[in-house]
């Protein structure tokens, strides 16, 4: 498509624009998320399990058709969806005052992350590639991402000292922030398509999709990062009650978080020399690797300071990699109309180990101690970690070669 002076300017608005909603994203209260659900009459802590896994399942039954939908409606449009549904979700934490409510609250919010998720990344790849700035996808949006992470650094340090007056309060300011990031969402510029583009994605159906990214050679490393990525944030949803548990003073947890968030603006600053170190095969070994190292330290190590820097750095890395990842999977799909369902795919896995990984460890910590759990979870992850990579290389090593990736 040929975009007038006026044209390019609006599209290339979006990458602010996109930040300001990167930032509006954020979840200033999940360093006492939780920590919140325990306050609620009844619920105990197998009970916070149920909940994210309530809301894993929500997102999973709605992350590959939210991509789809995107595709099919428009990436802006999916986006708008989102941001109400975060509204919505931050309205029923503000009126939590039983186990009902919280569920609903945490199906909203998954909701609307699968509404972002592989949406967000395919509406800024189509942003940048309208403005012919594509190849820097991980310079750029590693830029945004680290703004994202570092200006909510501020609301999350606060969020300890505004549970002091009341546990409601981070919620509260959690909308405020999710109206400014609707705000933002109506306002971006949607890249408009050829007639035959809108013609494919008209007639291609969910089935040929899955075919297709087959035939790129996408979905073994969609089944890896999703591993990956869902046993980390399942241990790091339970780091606040292990933290407690080992000491930590709760008024310090949005301190530690948001060191954490400093790490991952810097990580992510960096995004596109980060992504010239590594071939795609070698940037699956090394994330394997320090999320190995993570795992076995929390699993050995009884000292309150190192485990407190273990979990910051493993935050700084789980989301400061977020842009690296993202442009190799996007180099992988390639000229494919549908980046938003294909990345959809690998969140849905995401979700649905996710919720098997909420109750598994919610379960696991009625039986036994965190260390032993999270042993447990290190000894799962290396076989599987090590069968998913094995998989890899069978499926893809000749095919992706072919492509120079």
């Amino acid at each position: 498509m040929n975009y007038s002076l006026a044209e390019q300017k609006q599209i290339e608005a979006n990458i602010w624009k996109y930040t300001i909603n990167l930032v509006t994203n954020k979840r200033v209260f999940a360093a006492i998320l939780s920590l919140y659900y325990l306050t609620i009459p009844n619920v105990e802590i197998q009970n916070v399990g149920w909940v994210m896994f309530c809301g894993s399942v929500a997102a999973f039954l709605f992350e590959i058709p939210s991509g789809y939908l995107s595709d099919k409606i428009g990436h802006k449009n999916t986006m708008v969806l989102g941001k109400v549904a975060l509204i919505i979700s931050s309205l029923l934490f503000i009126f939590a005052n039983n186990f009902t409510l919280l569920i609903l609250g945490a199906v909203m919010m998954n909701i609307s992350s699968a509404c972002f998720s592989g949406t967000g990344n395919a509406f800024m790849h189509d942003t940048l590639k309208a403005i012919g700035k594509d190849d820097q996808y991980s310079k750029i949006m590693g830029k945004a991402s680290s703004i994202g992470f570092a200006i909510p650094i501020t609301f999350m340090v606060l969020t300890p000292f505004l549970v002091s007056h009341s546990y409601k309060l981070p919620f509260v300011l959690a909308l405020v922030l999710d109206i400014i990031g609707l705000i933002a969402v109506l306002s971006f510029k949607q890249v408009e398509h050829s007639e035959e583009h809108k013609k494919e994605i008209k007639e291609t159906s969910l089935k040929q999709v899955f075919k297709q990214g087959i035939e790129l050679g996408y979905m073994p490393f969609a089944m890896l990062g999703a591993f990956i990525g869902a046993i980390v944030f399942t241990i790091q949803v339970y780091r606040a009650p292990y933290q407690e548990f080992i000491g930590a003073d709760v008024i310090w947890f949005g301190v530690y978080f948001g060191l954490g968030r400093a790490m991952v603006s810097l990580i992510a600053a960096y995004s596109g020399r980060l992504k010239e170190c590594f071939d795609i095969y070698s940037y699956q070994r090394f994330k394997i690797l320090i999320y190995l190292v993570f795992l076995l330290t929390i699993s050995f190590v009884d000292n309150v300071a190192i485990i407190l820097i273990a979990f910051i750095i493993c935050n700084g890395f789980q989301w400061g990699l977020g842009s690296v990842s993202s442009h190799f999977m996007l180099e992988i799909i390639g000229d494919s109309k549908f980046k938003a369902t294909l990345m959809s795919i690998k969140g849905q896995i995401n979700q649905a180990i996710v919720a098997v990984g909420m109750v598994a460890m919610g379960q696991l910590l009625s039986l036994y101690s965190y260390q032993t759990t999270f042993l447990i979870f290190t000894i799962i992850f290396a076989v599987i970690c090590g069968s998913l990579y094995l998989n890899i290389i069978i499926k893809t090593k000749g095919k992706l070669s072919k492509r120079e990736l």
